[in-house]
């Protein structure tokens, strides 16, 4: 499934989480614990949605929450393993959330929803941030593109294979 058709799905399914309001207007909800930009946000296959790393008045970003529309509050959550921006985080089929690349940029790490833990998984050569991460078949992630702090921008693509 393509990230544009994958985020097509999300989308509709926090629509149906969410309480009915007039179509193409906002409603105000929680704030965040820690404000931030350059981070991710990935919805979960329980209706949640994990926002990961990023950046702030202070630095690089570690912190990782949960947002539950269910009472349109946020919590935290244990923070990845390094901090990161500029990173991407896919949704593989196992349930779990690829965090790849950013500003530790060779660093790949995995949430788990059902524990709330993050673990190291495989490398990626060359490091890059500012990538695209799309979502294959059988936990495959494609990760192609962005830049790479010695060689500029990046046309060498790799392919993440997720444990079942």
């Amino acid at each position: 499934m393509s990230n544009v058709a994958a985020e097509d799905n999300a989308a509709a399914e926090l629509s149906q989480s969410v309480p009915t309001q007039p179509p193409g207007t906002w409603k105000v909800t929680g704030d965040l614990v820690t404000a931030r930009y350059l981070h991710t946000a990935t919805l979960l296959p329980n209706g949640q949605v994990l926002v990961a790393g990023g950046s702030h008045g202070s630095g690089v970003l570690e912190a990782a929450e949960l947002y539950d529309p269910a009472i349109g509050m946020w919590t935290l959550t244990d923070p990845m393993l390094t901090r990161r921006s500029g990173h991407t985080t896919t949704l593989l089929s196992n349930g779990q959330v690829l965090v790849a690349g950013g500003t530790k940029m060779g660093m790949a790490e995995l949430y788990d929803p059902a524990t709330g833990m993050w673990t190291a998984t495989q490398r990626f050569a060359p490091e890059r941030y500012y990538h695209r991460a799309t979502s294959g078949p059988n936990g495959q992630v494609l990760v192609s593109g962005g830049f790479s702090r010695h060689f500029g921008v990046l046309a060498r693509a790799q392919l993440y294979k997720s444990a079942p």
